[in-house]
């Protein structure tokens, strides 16, 4: 059975299990990473966390809605064994009537379809090659853009995330409606 648990009644330990062990696991879905992202998010949970799907949402004018947050591509249900559309289908089927909108991006191990689904390409570069293996796939256009604007980052230091910050902003910012809440969360993820 597929129950709602809000975020303050989830076993975190069990939740983020299933999020660790599943075929599709995503770093989107961890809690840590939707505490930090989200305004107030919820799960909806198979059995004993068998699977679960996590519920974004927000409130206004006092009207709850599910939503994809800014910094996560994928979420969806997340399960160690194969997910069909039947058991994505009772997922959604067991989103509670007091969220009005729902706007989710599943991941692409979550097959679904139907009219108010809209497929999207998603480009996957496996991470099991050395990086000098991976790069000789690229495009030629790709690899000059490497080399043109080649940078080191090191996660650890403030200086490195903040010029990280400052070339997202100078060269996506306007492709991309973020508030300043959600530049903000992008630094403290």
């Amino acid at each position: 059975m597929i129950y709602y648990v809000k975020r303050k009644d989830l076993s975190v330990e069990k939740y983020d299990a299933c999020i660790e062990k599943s075929i599709n696991s995503r770093i989107y879905a961890f809690s840590w990473y939707l505490d930090v992202v989200t305004d107030h998010w919820d799960a909806l949970v198979l059995n004993d966390y068998e699977a679960v799907m996590p519920l974004p949402w927000r409130s206004k004018y006092f009207i709850k809605y599910v939503y994809p947050p800014a910094w996560t591509q994928q979420l969806g249900v997340f399960s160690s064994k194969e997910i069909s559309e039947d058991l994505v289908g009772d997922f959604i089927k067991a989103i509670p009537k007091k969220f009005k909108k729902i706007t989710i991006q599943f991941n692409a191990g979550n097959p679904i379809s139907g009219k108010q689904v809209t497929e999207k390409v998603n480009y996957i570069l496996p991470l099991d090659k050395p990086y000098e293996e991976l790069y000789k796939n690229f495009r030629k256009d790709r690899k000059e853009r490497i080399k043109k604007n080649e940078l080191n980052f090191i996660a650890e230091d403030n200086l490195a995330i903040q010029s990280l910050l400052v070339l997202f902003k100078e060269h996506y910012s306007n492709k991309f409606l973020l508030s300043k809440a959600d530049s903000n969360k992008l630094e403290l993820l």
